[in-house]
């Protein structure tokens, strides 16, 4: 009896390497999304110490002009900083979305190609067992036939 041999098999690994490839792309854009988030979630810290710090300089008894400058020029910077981060977030968003779209492609024929495979190895196993089955029936009814009709000697 014959193996199972899936007819789109080739096509099906194609397409699992390209799903492998599409989805490392995409998850390489939502680490870049991961770390810009976290770039943001530091400077947005950094800038509410400095404004604490900027508090307790300008409610301290004696007043240091030169320090409470710096210190709104560096929160300042910060902003400027937040805010390009920020942007920099964005785009890394778009990119990893843009990236999301042919993975989920792929991933949908990868799918889809298992499932006809699935199917195809049903079929051809209710093939097999029908293959069997009438196998099974012949010998039972040649044995039949033999136990019915029992050679005599003059049939020898």
């Amino acid at each position: 009896m014959k193996k199972f041999e899936y007819k789109l098999a080739r096509l099906s690994r194609v397409r699992t390497v390209q799903e492998e490839i599409a989805r490392a792309q995409w998850q390489g854009a939502e680490m870049v999304v991961r770390r810009s988030l976290a770039r943001e979630q530091e400077l947005g810290n950094a800038i509410a110490q400095a404004i604490a710090e900027l508090g307790l300089a300008q409610a301290a008894p004696q007043l240091n002009p030169q320090h409470i400058l710096q210190a709104r020029q560096a929160i300042g910077f910060m902003d400027k900083q937040l805010a390009a981060q920020g942007r920099q977030t964005r785009v890394a968003r778009i990119d990893a979305d843009r990236l999301r779209v042919p993975w989920q492609k792929v991933r949908t024929e990868v799918e889809g190609l298992k499932r006809l495979e699935k199917k195809a190895r049903d079929s051809f196993r209710v093939e097999r067992e029908r293959e069997e089955a009438k196998q099974s029936d012949e010998v039972a009814m040649e044995r039949a036939r033999r136990n019915n009709f029992p050679l005599t000697e003059e049939r020898r």
